[in-house]
C-alpha cells in the first residue's frame, strides 16, 4: 500500500502520492472531522475502508490496550526504498621513484535517483498529502540532491 502513486488532476498536472486515494480521503475524514456533539463522534459520514486516525479517537482511547487493541505496540511502516549509487575513476601516473600524479573523478548518485520524501500527512485536503520534495542533506549541505560530479588532481611524493 505504501508506494508511489502518480495521478493526473483536473488541470492535467501529474501529482505524486504515497498512499492510495481511498486511504487519503478516509484519513482526512478520520483526522479532521471530530465532533463532541454527534453520536458517531464525526461531523461528516464515518470513514469507510482503510484509513489512518489518531490513537485517541471517538471510538478508541489509548489508556488501556483492551479498549484500543495494539496501541501499546510500536509499529513500523516500510515504504519505498532509498537508493543511491556512487562511482569513482582514478588514474595514477608515476613521476619518478616515489612521486605520483593522481587524477580522480567522483560521481555521486550515478543513476540520478530522486528518492522522494513525503510531507506530513495531516492536512484537510488531498493535495496536502502529496509528495512535493526529494531527499537532500539539509544539515551538512553536502548533498543537494541529483547527480553530482567532482574532479580532483593530486600530487603525491
Amino acid at each position: 500500500m505504501f508506494k508511489f502513486y502518480h495521478r493526473t488532476d483536473a488541470a492535467g498536472v501529474e501529482r505524486i502520492f504515497m498512499f492510495p486515494e481511498d486511504v487519503i480521503t478516509n484519513s482526512i475524514i478520520a483526522l479532521n472531522s471530530f465532533s463532541a456533539t454527534t453520536e458517531s463522534g464525526y461531523t461528516q459520514p464515518l470513514p469507510e475502508g482503510r484509513y489512518f486516525m489518531p490513537a485517541n479517537g471517538p471510538d478508541c482511547v489509548t489508556y488501556a490496550e483492551i479498549v484500543c487493541p495494539g496501541t501499546a505496540i510500536t509499529r513500523f511502516i516500510t515504504g519505498p526504498g532509498y537508493f543511491k549509487a556512487d562511482m569513482s575513476f582514478i588514474k595514477r601516473i608515476p613521476m619518478g621513484r616515489k612521486a605520483n600524479i593522481e587524477w580522480r573523478m567522483d560521481i555521486f548518485n550515478v543513476f540520478d535517483t530522486i528518492n522522494f520524501t513525503p510531507t506530513a500527512a495531516r492536512g484537510s485536503s488531498v493535495n496536502s498529502w502529496q509528495v512535493t520534495s526529494a531527499a537532500t542533506d539539509v544539515n551538512a549541505s553536502q548533498d543537494p540532491g541529483g547527480r553530482i560530479t567532482q574532479f580532483g588532481l593530486r600530487f603525491i611524493w
